[in-house]
């Protein structure tokens, strides 16, 4: 059977909500190297990851990208945009996209993003890139699942106090100002060092301003990101947790989302005006028991 297409069908498999075993990979000393990409919307996420990515092949190394896109709360369908934002790297044989559903999560992320990130492991990919949804300063769970966290802003995007603000600045390890061809660059730098601060692990956080649709100083990201690598590799057993916290907590919103998704709300209304009860009406919705 072909590599890619094995991986495609174990990856569908896994967004599906189908049980995948990663209980040793999770607990190998060989471990992938993942690098999360949030930000607002609009802050080039997606062409930035594409340069990356691109100078990272040429080095021979195996990359996989996973992008989550915004889902529709009405249609619940996806446009899957970053696959075309990415289009430069489909001709790369050691370079794997996979675009998913974020499933209106908070945070930006698919249910089951942590499989997926086990998944191209397993067929050989050890540097991982997941890019959220837009995300908002106080989603930050691309931290739970991530090694390095790149925050990617602009300029003139908005009001730069917010980009001091608790939140997003407590988990990123690097800032990138990206389409600094606008100008500004320095002006909005000046507002982030601000932030700034040495985390536990001696790192202190770093701006870089690219031009990611110029290809403008995407080799000093890369070389900021290697330079991280032995930060990563310390705080690694507490990533492992974090990693399985998450799959712990995706996959309880998972069994709830879908139940609620099937339920009739106003047999269970009914239920909740005649037991007086929210915690009952809850158990009944979760166990089916009245």
């Amino acid at each position: 059977m072909n590599r890619v297409y094995q991986i495609a069908k174990l990856l569908t498999l896994i967004e599906n909500g189908e049980e995948f075993d990663v209980s040793d990979m999770l607990m190998s000393k060989d471990q992938p190297f993942v690098i999360g990409l949030t930000g607002a919307p609009g802050t080039g996420k997606s062409t930035l990851i594409s340069k990356l990515v691109k100078q990272l092949s040429k080095q021979k190394k195996k990359v996989a990208v996973i992008a989550n896109d915004p889902t529709s709360k009405i249609s619940k369908g996806s446009l899957l945009g970053d696959r075309i934002r990415m289009d430069e790297l489909w001709n790369l044989d050691n370079v794997y996209i996979r675009s998913v559903p974020s499933r209106g999560r908070k945070g930006g992320l698919n249910y089951f993003v942590v499989e997926m990130i086990y998944a191209f492991h397993k067929f050989g990919y050890s540097n991982i890139f997941v890019e959220t949804t837009g995300v908002g300063q106080d989603e930050v769970e691309i931290a739970d699942i991530a090694d390095l966290v790149i925050n990617v802003s602009v300029p003139y995007l908005g009001d730069e106090i917010q980009s001091i603000k608790a939140g997003l600045n407590e988990v990123t390890d690097i800032y990138v100002i990206n389409k600094i061809d606008l100008g500004s660059f320095d002006a909005y730098a000046k507002y982030l060092y601000l932030a700034v601060k040495k985390n536990a692990w001696g790192w202190d956080p770093k701006i870089v301003g690219v031009s990611a649709i110029k290809n403008k100083n995407v080799d000093l990201l890369i070389k900021t990101i290697q330079d991280y690598v032995p930060v990563y590799k310390k705080k690694l057993n507490q990533t492992i947790i974090k990693r399985f916290r998450f799959m712990i907590t995706s996959r309880i919103e998972h069994i709830i989302d879908t139940k609620v998704e099937k339920t009739d709300m106003n047999e269970l209304l009914q239920h909740y005006i005649k037991s007086k009860s929210l915690n009952e009406t809850v158990k009944k919705l979760i166990t089916g028991i009245e």
